[in-house]
């Protein structure tokens, strides 16, 4: 993040100048920070430490494209076979997200 142009010592400050550009992901990145110091704890299971992941990626992927919010129309993508997935998942890992919400609904 420093190679960006962030400060890395305090976390409230590089969140709050990452909002600027990057709102949606800066959210995203709060609460794998949150999952984090969960973690440190013990006290999170498997599927938060994968969202945290998946939420890490996705605000390194959103500094190395040099992008702004990546809440806008072309945030979504179309894999080789059509299958359309949003830009910061791939289509596998949003299959994933959508079986583990259709099992913490039954």
């Amino acid at each position: 993040m420093s190679a960006r142009g962030y400060p890395v010592e305090d976390f409230e400050q590089r969140a709050d100048d990452l909002s600027v550009r990057h709102a949606e992901v800066t959210q995203r990145y709060r609460e794998a920070r949150r999952i984090a110091e969960a973690n440190e704890a013990g006290r999170v299971d498997t599927e938060e430490l994968r969202q945290a992941v998946t939420s890490y990626r996705a605000l390194v992927q959103a500094l190395l494209a040099g992008e702004g919010d990546a809440t806008g129309a072309d945030d979504v993508r179309e894999d080789h076979d059509g299958t359309r997935y949003k830009r910061d998942m791939s289509a596998r890992e949003q299959d994933n997200d959508h079986i583990t919400e259709r099992e913490t609904r039954a």
